[in-house]
């Protein structure tokens, strides 16, 4: 999580290609051409903003949902162009790179846990960001429901790594 590649270089797809072939040319057969995906939009952009939650945890950029949901059009037009930017050019400002790393326990409420095996690793990234990547996912997740495999968890809606749990538990 802090060090994800102390002793090598991050993984490229190249290298996950050559070692996967045949799932990955199998992953593409079925899922086809990407969709088109439909505009932004700045109206789409602070509307993902207005259904946030208040007590969502603002980025390092010192930004807080209740600041946004405040500013007017002429902000929401700006982001938007930004935000049309980093989709265009694939680069993120670098101001929007950061993002705030805390581990909190696994079970709430237990005193003096402070093993790494007693906690688990989040990072809060900025609201620019989380809201970008909320209306991407949305916008892309009818069509990888058409290729992701059944037993996937993460990125599934109705889905989550407790089905995996409950499953095992279910075997044993």
């Amino acid at each position: 999580f802090f060090r994800p590649y102390p002793d090598s270089e991050a993984p490229t797809f190249a290298a996950l290609q050559q070692e996967f072939p045949a799932e990955i040319a199998a992953l593409r057969e079925r899922a086809g051409e990407p969709p088109v995906l439909p505009p932004l939009g700045w109206q789409r952009v602070r509307q993902v903003a207005l259904a946030m939650s208040d007590r969502k945890a603002g980025g390092l950029d010192g930004w807080t949902v209740a600041n946004l949901k405040a500013l007017p059009q002429v902000f929401w037009e700006a982001l938007t162009d930004l935000l049309l930017d980093v989709e265009r050019t694939g680069v993120w400002p670098r101001s929007q790179l950061q993002a705030r790393k805390a581990l909190i326990p696994k079970e709430a409420g237990v005193p003096g846990v402070y093993s790494a095996t007693a906690q688990r690793p989040i990072a809060v990234l900025t609201l620019a960001y989380r809201i970008w990547a909320a209306l991407r996912v949305r916008d892309l997740t009818p069509w990888v429901l058409r290729w992701a495999p059944e037993h996937l968890r993460g990125g599934r809606p109705g889905r989550e790594a407790a089905d995996v749990w409950n499953r095992i538990a279910l075997d044993i």
